[in-house]
């Protein structure tokens, strides 16, 4: 009866799990940049407990995300408000440099979700604790007072205009963490561990007594969703299906490259030979077994989700093969280059005129350039554009030759 609600907010790929992971020892999914590039990583609404700190920590998906691009901003609404309600305290994380936008810093999310929880929770009487969180947060460039002062301003205005009539500090009480950047180790593990010791200890300033115990969160959560889904503004029709849908399509893109794994493993491992033969028709092989899995598994579920899941396999796959691809022609470039260099030295050694060093020069330029080139466009597979790659390997060649001609 006494387990405290938290939830979070904020854009996407803001290292909203990762924080939630530091704060409450929770194992949520964080972003893999490396891997994935910048992309959605939490899709809905994921819980999990704390039991040390008795705790329920429901991590939301970002903000703003290109997945969301068509109707995201029904769907972020949803799954924030949902988050307001159902939480005894809710952060908002945001970049402390985005708090002048609109969207980065939430502020239009928030008003529509604070608008909707006055309009379809207001017999609620717990005092809802609200706490922007701001990253990257640096003392020598901005003054925590005038930042605190001016959220406090903007929440007040943005209040004023939802509902004249009432207080907002009667109905929120809003807090300011700040974080440092990321990259300053020490100081961002100091301030996330005192973060967590304000939110983890009993009694917390950052609390109230939780109004909604876990014994009730079922019933409470289903009237939530009840709600929203009955509200003509909102329409929550198919949400539930649709993040499910993604969650699975999610899972099958994975399994869909576990089943390409060992093949894209003997790609990496081809000599040039090989790769000059087989890389693009492999290529195309890898990435039909994986379609061909994907849309047997994925059949069931709607066309929007499969679309979505068959273009993140796509780019999956394409970023696996662009690093096969680079590394490949790296190698076949820098070959090519100490071949022209030993032409070039012999050919200097039998004429030893300067004139006729550069003319072999420039014409050697041209024809390895240009057979790098053409090699490099027949290996491309039909589903990649590497266009630009391909522009830098050539300029690359070709400024180390001009190193060869300057020694």
């Amino acid at each position: 009866n006494d387990y405290r609600k938290v939830a979070i907010i904020g854009p996407q790929s803001s290292g909203k799990s990762y924080l939630l992971n530091k704060l409450f020892g929770t194992e949520f999914d964080v972003l893999d940049g490396l891997e994935n590039g910048v992309q959605q990583t939490t899709q809905g609404v994921w819980l999990a407990a704390d039991s040390e700190s008795k705790t329920l920590v429901f991590d939301v998906e970002g903000s703003d995300s290109n997945e969301r691009a068509r109707n995201g901003d029904r769907i972020e609404t949803k799954i924030a408000l949902y988050a307001l309600a159902v939480s005894d305290l809710l952060l908002i994380n945001v970049d402390t440099k985005s708090l002048g936008t609109e969207e980065a810093s939430c502020t239009a999310l928030l008003r529509t979700v604070l608008k909707a929880n006055s309009k379809l929770f207001e017999e609620q009487a717990q005092k809802k604790q609200l706490v922007f969180v701001l990253r990257d947060f640096r003392q020598t460039q901005f003054n925590v007072e005038i930042v605190k002062s001016q959220i406090s301003e903007r929440l007040k205005l943005m209040w004023e205009e939802i509902d004249p009539s009432s207080d907002f500090k009667r109905l929120f009480k809003l807090r300011v963490v700040t974080l440092p950047p990321f990259d300053a180790k020490p100081d961002f593990k100091d301030a996330v561990e005192s973060f967590k010791a304000k939110l983890t200890e009993r009694p917390s300033s950052l609390f109230r007594d939780p109004v909604i115990t876990v014994r009730h969160l079922q019933e409470f959560s289903k009237n939530c969703i009840d709600k929203i889904a009955n509200d003509e503004d909102l329409n929550l029709a198919d949400m539930v299906d649709q993040i499910m849908d993604e969650h699975k399509i999610t899972k099958i893109c994975k399994k869909a490259c576990n089943e390409v794994k060992d093949q894209l493993e003997r790609l990496q491992r081809y000599d040039e030979a090989k790769f000059r033969r087989s890389f693009k028709h492999k290529s195309e092989q890898i990435m039909q077994t994986a379609l061909t899995y994907f849309r047997t598994k994925a059949s069931q579920y709607k066309k929007n989700a499969r679309k979505l899941g068959k273009a993140k396999l796509t780019n999956k796959l394409c970023k696996r093969l662009h690093r096969i691809f680079k590394t490949q022609m790296a190698s076949i470039s820098e070959a090519t280059a100490e071949k022209v260099d030993t032409e070039l030295r012999s050919e200097f050694i039998k004429s030893r005129k300067v004139t006729r060093f550069k003319i072999a020069m420039t014409n050697k330029t041209e024809l390895y350039g240009a057979e790098l080139r053409n090699l490099a466009k027949e290996l491309v597979p039909y589903f990649c554009d590497w266009k630009d790659e391909i522009a830098k390997l050539v300029d690359s060649f070709r400024a180390d030759l001009t190193k060869i001609e300057r020694r």
